[in-house]
């Protein structure tokens, strides 16, 4: 199913698990509005995604890298604002895991 027109009504899960899907899809706002809109008032969103570091020389080799990490279909240097920003969540907490970065969870008013 496409990630930006998820095929179920408002509020149908408790709780929406997105793995690593933010960073390979062509519009992650559109995939996370659709993410609010599945989980119902009150649920919890949970993404687990690699961020962009926010280490600056790190950021910039990531940013470097993306165009070939693209190539095989995922960015490098997608900022974790691209989940923070998103209307209708409300955020509980940030988790860094090396090597994987974690935001989790957030909860739709």
């Amino acid at each position: 199913m496409d990630a930006r027109a998820i095929a179920y009504g408002d509020g149908h899960f408790d709780k929406v698990l997105a793995p690593y899907v933010i960073s390979v899809v062509p519009d992650p706002d559109k995939v996370m509005a659709e993410i609010v809109r599945v989980c119902r008032p009150g649920g919890t969103v949970i993404v687990v995604n690699h961020f962009q570091s926010a280490f600056p020389p790190l950021a910039w080799l990531e940013h470097l890298i993306t165009p070939l990490s693209t190539w095989v279909g995922f960015r490098m240097d997608l900022p974790v604002e691209a989940v923070m920003r998103t209307p209708g969540l409300t955020f509980i907490r940030k988790q860094r895991r090396q090597p994987l970065r974690a935001v989790a969870p957030a909860r739709v008013p």
